[in-house]
């Protein structure tokens, strides 16, 4: 991908932006940097369509090893045309860009210890680097969606059976639950897993707020 079509923004920037009807955009949004000066970004696609519609999310790599979740979501920002979409769709295919860039699927000089955005009990601008992480997505990047979908897929050395995670959040709406199983349905696995209490990390926080979240893993 050709970095010059894509808009340097911090988090807070990025909230600040609008799409206009028809739009498909390119961010690369700033976490943080290295001790060696390097920046680290979480690329970002926004489409917004030509009819009215919900605000979507759809990322994928919160566990950087999951290559094929990624390489999936890269496909599908890559091919979706303004023309065909109702609403917005916001596209992450690597939320942990950090852990990529070491290789590991985590970031691995979390301290004191390595955290998982998808457990991790809290968000923070400017806190340990996962934290970032979590930030720009639950306060910037998927902030106001009104459905996402969390991609999933095998580690480089293991094959999955592809089913859905559904997760029930402490103080969510009374709706989230009925929209969430109608959303993970929709998905069409066989296997639909009920996580019975999940409020931290990403998913719990935006079920907190009103956005039914699926985790879809799929298989090799």
């Amino acid at each position: 991908v050709c970095e010059m079509n894509y808009r340097y923004l911090t988090p807070k920037e990025f909230r600040k932006e609008s799409f206009a009807i028809g739009t498909k955009n390119r961010y690369l949004i700033k976490l943080g940097e290295l001790s060696t000066g390097t920046e680290l970004h979480m690329p970002v696609i926004v489409v917004r369509g030509v009819k009215d519609g919900p605000k979507v999310f759809i990322g994928a790599g919160q566990q950087a090893d999951e290559t094929a979740s990624i390489d999936a979501v890269i496909r599908f920002g890559a091919e979706l045309n303004p023309n065909h979409v109702s609403g917005i769709i916001v596209i992450v295919p690597l939320a942990n860009s950090p852990a990529w860039a070491m290789r590991q699927p985590l970031y691995p000089f979390d301290a004191p210890t390595v955290a998982n955005p998808f457990s991790l009990a809290k968000s923070d601008s400017k806190g340990i680097m996962t934290e970032r992480v979590l930030d720009a997505l639950v306060e910037s990047v998927a902030l106001d969606s009104q459905y996402a979908l969390d991609l999933h897929a095998t580690h480089l050395d293991s094959v999955n059976y592809p089913f859905t995670f559904i997760f029930q959040t402490k103080g969510e709406k009374a709706n989230v639950k009925t929209r969430r199983e109608e959303l993970a349905k929709q998905v069409g696995y066989e296997i639909i897993y009920n996580w019975p209490s999940h409020s931290t990390g990403f998913n719990g926080i935006l079920q907190s707020r009103g956005c039914p979240t699926v985790a879809i893993q799929a298989g090799e």
